[in-house]
């Protein structure tokens, strides 16, 4: 799956047994943490998973900002522009 078709559908998650148990259950949606684990497994956002348990309430934080969008992101993502190439 590529970035592109990944933006269009979402992350669809086949196997949840296999799936990393969410670390943020308690602030963050099953199915937003099933786009996370999908998100993982594209190369732009590979680490994704393991950044979410690693630093909870910073991505906590970030989730619930008023602006998300231009926020840095935890850790060492950087901020949103920088990770996610834009599509036109």
């Amino acid at each position: 799956m590529d970035e592109y078709s990944f933006f269009l559908r979402g992350g669809l998650v086949l196997d949840k047994e296999s799936q990393m148990e969410n670390p943020c259950s308690s602030w963050l949606a099953e199915s937003n943490w099933d786009n996370v684990t999908e998100l993982d497994k594209l190369a732009n956002f590979h680490g994704l998973m393991a950044s979410f348990e690693q630093y909870p309430r910073d991505w906590n934080l970030w989730y619930t900002s008023a602006g998300p969008e231009t926020a840095q992101l935890p850790g060492e993502r950087g901020r949103v522009g920088s990770v996610m190439p834009s599509y036109k």
